[in-house]
């Protein structure tokens, strides 16, 4: 391979990433600096020196792909987009209301069946009897991380989906920690609205309650 074709590459893929990571000026602007130091400093490869100059270009290109990488996970600074690809991807769930993998009314018997999660499904008023008929669950993702999806039928005749996940700051952004005596955010996706927290390192996101719902 050239070795000029590596710096190239590279800043192709820098600008694919800023177009599809929104990365703030602040941030491009330390990328296109490690960039040009790269271009810069990449070693001449020739005579016994080509595997010294491979291996350092190797190196100093991987190292910029995994900036580019973690700037692309970085949130942006009111969270606002993370917040809401993670709204938009629970509603349309909500919407397709696939099929139930296992159907009970009682919470102990869903956990059982939840074993390829890394944490334990908890009680949440949403699923409390007070509030709706637990009919069952299903395996399902927020993005990209294995959630449990619960399906209530509340007293009005209407369908709920609730969502634990395992919280990850750099996949699903700032949300609200109950924990902290903060509140849940709400969010309206594809015409559902959509409650988000944190309470015990675990994210919950609920489809379907009203606005301003005390549950």
């Amino acid at each position: 391979m050239n070795r000029r074709s590596s710096p190239v590459l590279l800043k192709q893929a820098v600008a694919e990433r800023q177009r599809g990571c929104q990365l703030t000026a602040q941030q491009m602007a330390a990328l296109q600096q490690r960039v040009a130091q790269v271009d810069a400093a990449s070693p001449s490869v020739r005579g016994g020196r080509w595997l010294v100059g491979l291996a350092a270009g190797v190196g100093a290109l991987a190292g910029v792909l995994l900036a580019v990488w973690l700037l692309g996970l970085t949130p942006p600074a009111d969270g606002r987009s993370m917040l809401e690809r993670v709204a938009d991807e629970v509603a349309a769930n909500h919407l397709k209301q696939r099929p139930l993998e296992v159907t009970s009314n009682n919470l102990d018997t869903l956990r059982r069946y939840f074993t390829a999660l890394d944490f334990q499904p908890v009680q949440t008023p949403p699923l409390a009897p007070r509030n709706g008929r637990l009919l069952g669950g299903r395996y399902c993702s927020v993005q990209g991380k294995t959630a449990a999806q619960f399906r209530v039928a509340t007293s009005g005749g209407n369908l709920r989906t609730v969502y634990e996940v395992r919280y990850d700051p750099h996949v699903h952004g700032p949300v609200p920690d109950m924990g902290k005596g903060e509140r849940p955010i709400n969010l309206v996706a594809r015409g559902v609205n959509v409650r988000l927290w944190v309470d015990g390192g675990v994210l919950f996101a609920v489809t379907g309650m009203p606005q301003g719902s005390a549950e």
